[in-house]
């Protein structure tokens, strides 16, 4: 995308095929990187999907993502899948502090965040990302006790990115379901599965290729949370 964060555009797509069938001047070959695949919309899919079933010679179109299940199968069905899993826990430890002094308590507290992926933890330990942590889990605790307004929350929100902050958010429930699961609490745990699901929704939603309103989004979220009412297909429709 043309910035972090947006979709890949029809135009961007067009430019690439224009691109496709110029003749290479150093090597044989012409490599393409379509990064991340999963972050296009309708119209982009279809003309990318144009370009894999009629390629130029000699050309290597390579799609990356961390989310296939987000990209259509008439283009996963025209592409040979490659899996790069991240490396153990103890591999990613060890790099990650080669390559610079950083608190254990802080990796542990960004590796989920960052799926294991040691650049990715890199990328997190030098942003600013670990207040915003914080602040997200303050502004939760303050939710979930309705001590906040959900429409100027969700204002404040905007300035996040969202996958971090739904992320983070299943990871905090996630824990707290095994610990109410321990402490035999069955009203607990039902409603930490209820929060659980709705993040789940969001992270689906603010993940797929849809024009969504943010904003509403987040909103219905954390009335949802408040209220303990399911988010179901006929509220999200409304988002979209």
């Amino acid at each position: 995308p043309e910035e972090s964060g947006k979709q890949i555009k029809i135009e961007q797509i067009r430019r690439l095929k224009d691109k496709q069938q110029l003749t290479p001047t150093v090597a044989k070959w012409k490599t393409v990187i379509v990064c991340p695949a999963d972050n296009m919309n309708i119209n982009s899919n279809n003309s990318l999907l144009k370009l894999l079933e009629e390629p130029q010679d000699n050309t290597l179109i390579i799609l990356i993502t961390a989310k296939p299940e987000y990209l259509p199968i008439t283009i996963l069905s025209r592409c040979q899948k490659l899996v790069l899993s991240a490396p153990a826990i103890e591999l990613t430890l060890n790099w990650v502090h080669q390559q610079g002094s950083y608190d254990d308590a802080i990796i542990d507290q960004l590796l989920p965040l960052a799926k294991g992926a040691p650049l990715a933890v890199i990328e997190l330990l030098q942003s600013d990302i670990l207040p915003q942590i914080q602040q997200i889990e303050d502004d939760f605790k303050s939710l979930l006790h309705g001590q906040v307004n959900p429409v100027v929350l969700a204002k404040e929100w905007q300035q996040y990115d969202l996958n971090i902050v739904f992320n983070h958010l299943q990871n905090l429930v996630k824990k707290n379901i095994i610990l109410v699961q321990k402490q035999e609490n069955s009203n607990g745990t039902k409603r930490s599965w209820h929060i659980y699901d709705c993040i789940i929704a969001v992270i689906k939603l603010i993940s797929s290729s849809n024009n969504i309103n943010k904003t509403l989004l987040i909103e219905q979220f954390m009335v949802s949370v408040m209220n303990k009412e399911l988010i179901d297909n006929s509220i999200i429709n409304g988002y979209i």
